[in-house]
Parts: structure tokens; C-alpha cells; sequence
């Protein structure tokens, strides 16, 4: 577990700070799935005392790490990027106001300059069932936003 992320709250004329922890496995970061559920761990600490604690426990299944679990190989970074380029190209015409049928230059450089940030993750769907297991995906930082794609497919399950 981690420290996420600190956010400045204010309640009742007090000033106090909002900490959000997350998860690695194997030091790989884990991106929860949940809007509902937000972080794994959230507090709100106010002077020297906690006034709130939430947290959404996981249990680790005992699963064999190393073991191959499909033939598949994962795909890496930009190959995940190449499929979804014209996905990635409706966003920046989209996010700069542009129309494509009036763009008359390659926007392929603007486009991958607007990757901020790529790794790694696992997806945890959290959808409340028993048994989840974790997806490896491509975490991809573009333009503020978080999408992540199935490392084995490319097809997008996460994006926030």
C-alpha cells in the first residue's frame, strides 16, 4: 500500500487534509475500477486526530505468480498505442476543438506528445463479485486523463 494522493478539506471552521492510499502487487501499481468506491484507503486526519477511515478490503487469492496462464503474450506500450491511435486522435481533434475533415497536417506528433505517462498496472474491476482477479493493462496519462487497455487485447477497460 501506498500513499496516492493528500488533498486540503476544511469542516466545521477546521483545516485538515484527506489521504488516499492504493495498492501495488509485486510493485505494480493497482487502479480500482469503482467510481463509487473511490480509493482503497481514505483519511481524514484534522490536527492530530482522524476523524474519518474508510477502506475497501481485498483479500489475495493464493495464486501461482509466475504461472502462465494463457498462451497470449502481452502486448507492449506501443503496440497498445498503435491500436487505439485513432481512438487517441479523436481526442486531442475533440480536446483542441478541431474538425477532421478541415485538418489538413499530420497531427501524429501532436498526438503522441499528448501521452503524458505510460506504465504498467493492474485493473481491479471491483464490481462486488467473488473471485475478481486483477487485469494487466497499459496505463496511459493523455491529456489529463487516465485510460487503461487490457495488455493482452488493447481494448480500453478503465477511463477516469
Amino acid at each position: 500500500m501506498y500513499l496516492a494522493g493528500t488533498q486540503e478539506i476544511e469542516q466545521d471552521g477546521n483545516q485538515g487534509y484527506r489521504l488516499y492510499f492504493r495498492y501495488r502487487v509485486r510493485g505494480i501499481p493497482v487502479i480500482l475500477g469503482n467510481k463509487e468506491v473511490g480509493e482503497y484507503v481514505t483519511i481524514e486526519v484534522f490536527n492530530d486526530h482522524v476523524r474519518s477511515y474508510k477502506y475497501y478490503a481485498r483479500r489475495e487469492m493464493n495464486k501461482i505468480p509466475n504461472r502462465i496462464i494463457e498462451e497470449e503474450k502481452m502486448l507492449a506500450a506501443y503496440d497498445v498505442i498503435d491500436k487505439n491511435y485513432n481512438y487517441f486522435a479523436q481526442i486531442y481533434l475533440r480536446d483542441n476543438n478541431l474538425v477532421e475533415e478541415e485538418v489538413t497536417l499530420n497531427i501524429t506528433n501532436d498526438v503522441l506528445a499528448s501521452i503524458e505517462d505510460i506504465t504498467l498496472a493492474y485493473f481491479d474491476p471491483c464490481l462486488m463479485e467473488q473471485d475478481e482477479k486483477l487485469i494487466p493493462v497499459w496505463a496511459i496519462r493523455y491529456n489529463g486523463t487516465t485510460y487503461a487497455f487490457n495488455a493482452y487485447n488493447a481494448i480500453l477497460v478503465y477511463e477516469r
